[in-house]
């Protein structure tokens, strides 16, 4: 396990295209995404109110939500050791700063750079000190739209309505109310493969989402894994699928088992995929 002076070193190489992290596969030094590119409305209602989660970190935002929707004992994961990075500066961001400057900072960045370096330390308060440490140490060296538009973040455009329609807690009124929250959480944090990381883990979970893992595991690997979920009693394990409307009497084949059901979006071609536990 790196721990973070290693973490700022690969960062700052990342930045300053001395390492490049851009492979097929998602791995140790992957690219954070800054915003979910998941309709996250789909499967809202499964990740709110629940006693135990345990949640795919990525852009943070499932994580953000889940909080809004006052599910507070999350365990969350990564096979990269960037992502928690970009969830505590997020985390930190709501905290401290309005909401308008929360959508300047990672949406629009349009301003000049001694405005987001502004805006950063004020962030850097409410960080923890080896949060601190890392987003310090990338500030000290570049301004923030090298580090934002650098390949240490995915290059997906920001839209700003489609990020907010995605996202509830991006609504002006959740966002304050998300602000209110954000004392009560019990966050733990694991870096790893999601395959080893299911035979170490001891609590059991209401709801398990994993995002679009799916898509990187064959098929014999995904329902091993759905298998050796620690589920409490009926809980659920939720899959994204993005192209879930074109192949669904597929994925009805290949997971044909009782305790598989599928939800489709209806205004585009993604949808989930729900595992109950029997």
């Amino acid at each position: 396990m790196t721990d973070i002076n290693e973490e700022i070193r690969i960062a700052q190489k990342i930045i300053s295209k001395n390492e490049y992290n851009n492979k097929s596969n998602f791995h140790r030094n992957s690219f954070i995404y800054k915003f979910t590119n998941e309709n996250i409305n789909i499967f809202y209602n499964y990740i709110n109110n629940k006693e135990k989660v345990l949640e795919v970190i990525s852009s943070g935002d499932q994580i953000l939500n889940s909080i809004l929707g006052n599910t507070y004992n999350i365990d969350a994961f990564d096979i990269s050791i960037f992502p928690k990075h970009l969830l505590f500066l997020k985390i930190g961001a709501i905290e401290r700063i309005k909401y308008e400057d929360f959508i300047d900072f990672f949406i629009n960045n349009s301003k000049h750079n001694e405005y987001y370096d502004d805006i950063y330390y004020m962030i850097r308060k409410n960080l923890e000190l080896d949060e601190r440490k890392f987003w310090d140490s990338l500030f000290n060296f570049f301004d923030w739209k090298e580090i934002y538009n650098s390949s240490l973040f995915s290059r997906e455009p920001n839209i700003e309505t489609s990020i907010i329609n995605k996202n509830k807690y991006l609504n002006e009124e959740e966002y304050y109310k998300l602000k209110n929250k954000l004392s009560n959480i019990n966050l733990n944090i694991y870096i790893s493969d999601i395959n080893k990381l299911v035979n170490i883990l001891n609590n059991k979970y209401d709801t398990v989402y994993l995002s679009n893992i799916i898509n990187y595991k064959s098929t014999n690997e995904y329902k091993k894994l759905l298998n050796n979920l620690k589920l409490s009693d009926n809980g659920l394990c939720i899959s994204y699928l993005f192209n879930l409307k074109k192949n669904l009497m597929k994925m009805k084949e290949i997971y044909n088992s009782n305790n598989i059901s599928f939800i489709q979006n209806m205004n585009n071609s993604s949808g989930i995929m729900i595992y109950k536990k029997e």
